[in-house]
């Protein structure tokens, strides 16, 4: 698979987007967070606050920006506990480093990104439980992937068809489930670098994931801030016209297709579902690497505009 080839290397644009220069939001206050030294001193690091802003304006999102899914990405902890002498924590320091270059070298030569989410239900007081972002760079390679659970409200509930679809139960929500408020702004964050260096966003079902997504956010407290300024090629209108399949509960209606059943009508076969393949993390994770097998399949066909 060569992005190149298939023309589909081009830049996308993005709106404008959120400045922590002037949100008085959760999202932009001030962080304290303490490092131990080689020494064993505690020193207080404390992140951009108001008294201080003026300072890290070079470093900041552009002013004229929206929402608070853009701040600079958050702490996963209030402390770090850094051991050893200075070697071992100089090469801590370069460890980090490293992986941080490398984080941002597979963000770059990502072509194609695919996104995809399970929820509770698709009513409208339901919610994202698990979202995954995938990367893929020419040739099909994985180059960057986002996969994890998301902690729901007492208040909501999986409903049963839901469950029967994705089978995530409360407790591997209890077990390795994830704060909702920070996991999205980190996939929004994702999502605006892997945009800014030019790569496609495709979702099989693009209208029911961002309203997930954007409920999901709202019942976060981010309701107001939401925004989606992302370009992206929704993959379900095009295909339920094509593949022309009848719903269940009503035969005179078409049903919206799955990214297998796309798979299947591309292919002329199953997707192999016992196919081993390191970079799928989790079953949310193989689907999105069927959708990117179809985009593929489709774009030769014209069938994604």
């Amino acid at each position: 698979m060569d992005f190149h080839a298939l023309g589909l290397d081009a830049t996308i644009e993005t709106t404008a987007l959120h400045d922590p220069l002037t949100c008085s939001e959760d999202c932009c206050q001030m962080v304290t967070r303490t490092v131990r030294t080689p020494a064993g001193t505690r020193v207080p690091l404390v992140s951009i606050a108001s008294t201080t802003l003026e300072a890290h304006k070079a470093q900041s999102i552009p002013a004229d920006a929206v929402g608070p899914f853009y701040a600079d990405p958050l702490d996963s902890s209030s402390t770090d506990d850094i051991y050893g002498d200075d070697a071992s924590f100089a090469a801590a320091i370069a460890a980090e480093e490293a992986c941080i270059v490398a984080n941002e070298e597979c963000e770059q030569v990502t072509r194609l990104c695919v996104l995809a989410v399970h929820s509770t239900g698709i009513k409208q007081d339901d919610c994202v439980l698990q979202a995954v972002l995938k990367g893929f760079g020419d040739g099909a390679i994985p180059t960057v992937c986002y996969d994890a659970l998301w902690h729901i409200p007492p208040s909501c509930k999986i409903s049963v068809k839901s469950f029967k679809a994705h089978g995530i139960h409360y407790r591997d929500l209890r077990a390795g489930g994830e704060p909702p408020n920070r996991e999205i702004l980190t996939l929004m964050q994702l999502l605006l670098r892997l945009a800014n260096s030019g790569a496609r966003l495709v979702i099989h079902n693009a209208k029911t994931t961002i309203r997930l997504l954007k409920q999901t956010a709202a019942q976060h407290g981010f309701g107001s801030q939401w925004t989606f300024p992302f370009q992206y090629t929704c993959m379900t209108t095009p295909s339920r016209r094509i593949l022309n399949l009848p719903a269940r509960a009503n035969p005179k209606a078409l049903a919206v297709p799955t990214e297998r059943d796309v798979y299947r009508h591309l292919y002329k076969k199953p997707y192999d579902e016992e196919e081993p393949d390191a970079t799928c993390i989790s079953e949310l994770a193989r689907t999105c690497t069927v959708t990117r097998d179809n985009f593929v399949a489709g774009v030769g066909r014209g069938w994604w505009a």
